[in-house]
């Protein structure tokens, strides 16, 4: 009998725009594709979305992605089962789209019917794994199979006060009920692969981890001209040099260490170097008011705001280092994707962190404030020394590939006992 893989997604994260995920949607969409890559004939996707309203953007992106994969093998088709309303057009697309592509699409279907219609469908039997992110139920339409989860990070049940109580209660219950069902388990680091093995109390042979790749926008850019339009923008002088730091939560991220370290920093080095936050600020100058006790910073911080993909390199590309101290981490793409450009990285030593830097960035404690300010003035004062984390740092990225991460769970899939030598 033939047999099939099913990848099982949220339908919003893995049909949006490339240039639109981070994190987690990033990682599913580009490990579906490298799967499929390497198993053209045994992998098919299902995707979810259901119990919350669709956007339009997403409903069209879903259609765009179905009308794409209609060039490949016909075990590859999409399962939306979601609430949106179809009428005589939806996002730009007529109605009569849906008939011309391998879309089942339901309207207006609860989880219990859509689980129904699904059940009826022929290619469920085909399927001998399923794998999915841990927080989508997707094995109740599916039941019966080899289920795979895949964990992003146990944050919440690690590192609760980075969570709400509702969300850890949540996480243990889900990954409590996975373990009892006898799922297997894949992470994105070695590290939350073997946060997952303490937690619930599982030999090695259930947990299984690789790391992520890296998509090919992020690496050097010796295009002056695009890095001197963010100059302008963020009124930074021509001559003028900046640490960067990513914007996220202000807790985990540890952002407050940062700008202490900051601030240190400046008043023992003699040249006007400011910092680059990137990313969507919300409420963060708010923030820094009110934990720094002061509004001085103002002066020598720069926000960007949202940015994609495209713009990193040239953001990167003259800046000093990247500085990241989050305090937990799942796996950490900000200092690889920094890395990939060529700049050298003030890290966090905890959690999955060290995993991704290794010896090619300096890592420090979070918390030490002088640690880090001598990190800083170390990269921003030394200038053989900067070029030779840069070089390493380069070497080190290569490494980081869609494609080990697609062979490694393959590999883990072979260890489950799926035989699926045929697809090669």
């Amino acid at each position: 009998m033939f047999q099939a893989v099913d990848i099982s997604y949220w339908a919003g994260m893995w049909h949006a725009p490339p240039e639109t995920l981070f994190g987690l949607g990033r990682v599913e969409r580009s490990l579906g594709i490298a799967l499929q890559k390497l198993l053209p004939q045994t992998v098919r996707y299902t995707s979810f979305n259901f119990g919350i309203e669709c956007s339009a953007m997403f409903a069209r992106e879903g259609i765009d992605l179905s009308l794409s994969l209609e060039k490949q093998p016909s075990n590859s088709e999409i399962l939306i089962l979601n609430q949106l309303k179809i009428g005589d057009s939806y996002g730009g697309y007529k109605q009569d789209t849906f008939s011309k592509i391998k879309l089942n699409l339901w309207r207006r279907y609860n989880c219990h019917r859509a689980r129904n219609s699904w059940i009826k469908n022929p290619n469920r039997d085909k399927i001998s794994l399923i794998q999915f992110d841990y927080n989508i139920r997707a094995e109740q339409f599916i039941p019966n199979k080899l289920k795979f989860a895949l964990v992003h990070d146990i944050i919440p049940i690690t590192h609760p006060q980075f969570s709400t109580p509702s969300n850890t209660e949540s996480a243990s219950l889900r990954l409590r009920l996975l373990s009892k069902e006898g799922a297997h388990f894949i992470c994105v680091s070695k590290y939350t692969a073997d946060e997952l093995m303490n937690f619930l109390k599982l030999d090695k042979e259930r947990v299984h981890w690789f790391q992520n790749g890296l998509d090919n926008a992020f690496k050097p850019n010796p295009n002056l001209g695009d890095a001197s339009k963010w100059r302008k923008k963020l009124a930074i002088q021509s001559d003028q040099r900046y640490f960067i730091a990513q914007a996220g939560d202000l807790k985990r991220k540890n952002l407050i260490s940062i700008m202490r370290a900051m601030k240190i920093f400046r008043k023992l080095c003699n040249e006007d170097i400011i910092l680059v936050i990137v990313g969507q600020i919300r409420n963060l100058p708010s923030e820094f008011d009110l934990n720094l006790g002061e509004s001085e910073w103002r002066s020598y911080v720069r926000f960007t705001g949202t940015v994609q993909d495209s713009d990193f390199s040239a953001l990167y590309s003259s800046a000093i280092s990247l500085i990241f101290l989050s305090l937990a981490e799942g796996f950490g793409f900000p200092p690889l994707e920094a890395m990939a450009c060529g700049l050298p990285v003030i890290a966090s030593n905890l959690t999955s962190v060290p995993e991704v830097v290794g010896d090619s960035g300096i890592l420090v404690d979070p918390t030490d404030c002088d640690e880090i300010t001598n990190a800083m003035l170390k990269v921003a004062l030394n200038e053989p020394f900067r070029i030779s984390l840069r070089n390493s740092a380069l070497s080190r990225c290569q490494s980081f590939t869609w494609e080990k991460a697609a062979q490694r769970t393959v590999d883990a899939w072979r260890k489950s006992g799926l035989d699926i030598s045929a697809g090669f």
